[in-house]
């Protein structure tokens, strides 16, 4: 009884488990985050499709790009399991992200209009600062940290930037939630593939105070929001249970459960919006 209780809820060898794990490996996972929280935040008309469209683009190619920074030959790479696989397929993902950014590149000069445009170059550059920073930081530098906080940032200013929402008092709200998610997302993730205890221990105090900060944010929004406040606490319980009991009882990677509180938090967001009218 003892083994069939501590079974995961969905079996390794599973269809439902292999598709998600496929999602990670592939790097669209975050996609998908990006694309739940575009559909929810409010926003102006002109932010139509074609920012949309460009908004996904941009995540995978971000992400995959640092993926590949990271798995590069002649460097020790990171002990999971997608950083691995990187280092296995390092040429077809470098010519897959080369075909990508080209098409994205055109495809954002046809569709864009030109304002937009210019904020999306000028976030590009910022991103590429990122990379170069993170890859460049020299030994005893707390690069792991840094980078997750670069990473939340940029994620949610990709999404501010093409979906609009900084121009209406709800989607300001709206990002304030997906940024503190983005934050809590990204430490829970990293305490969960700490490379050895004293990170991991380390990481544990972090997400402590991230803990603290997602809790009395989300109650401090409530009388401005209810949308943001209920979605933050939302995402606090989520990070919570993975950090419980979410990983042994599904078996899936941390980076999996993560991303889908991240979703679970878009669509608290939708709702109680909707409720509230």
């Amino acid at each position: 009884m003892d083994g069939e209780a501590n079974q995961p809820i969905l079996p390794a060898d599973g269809r439902v488990a292999g598709f998600l794990r496929k999602l990670e490996l592939w790097s669209l996972d975050p996609v998908l985050v990006a694309l739940a929280w575009w559909l929810v935040l409010p926003r102006p008309a002109e932010h139509a499709l074609a920012s949309l469209e460009v908004l996904l683009a941009a995540v995978w190619l971000t992400y995959v790009a640092d993926r590949l920074l990271d798995a590069r030959p002649g460097r020790e790479i990171p002990a999971t399991r997608r950083h691995r696989y990187y280092r296995r397929h390092f040429r077809t993902f470098a010519l897959l992200w080369g075909a990508g950014f080209v098409l994205a590149v055109a495809w954002a000069h046809a569709r864009l209009p030109e304002a937009l445009l210019r904020d999306g170059w000028r976030l590009v550059a910022g991103i590429v600062a990122y990379l170069l920073l993170v890859q460049s930081l020299p030994p005893g530098v707390p690069r792991t940290l840094l980078k997750r906080i670069g990473v939340a940032i940029i994620f949610t200013a990709g999404v501010a930037l093409m979906s609009g929402a900084l121009a209406t008092p709800a989607g300001r709200y709206g990002l304030l939630a997906l940024g503190l998610g983005a934050l809590g997302n990204l430490i829970v993730i990293s305490r969960a593939e700490a490379p050895s205890p004293e990170t991991g221990a380390r990481l544990g105090r972090v997400w402590q105070v991230v803990l603290l900060l997602l809790f009395v944010t989300g109650i401090g929004l409530f009388p401005f929001s209810v949308a943001a406040g209920a979605s933050v606490l939302v995402g606090l319980l989520g990070f919570a249970w993975m950090v419980g009991t979410g990983q042994r009882e599904f078996g899936l990677p941390a980076r999996l459960l993560a991303d889908g509180a991240l979703v679970d938090m878009a669509i608290t967001f939708a709702l109680v919006r909707w409720l509230v009218g």
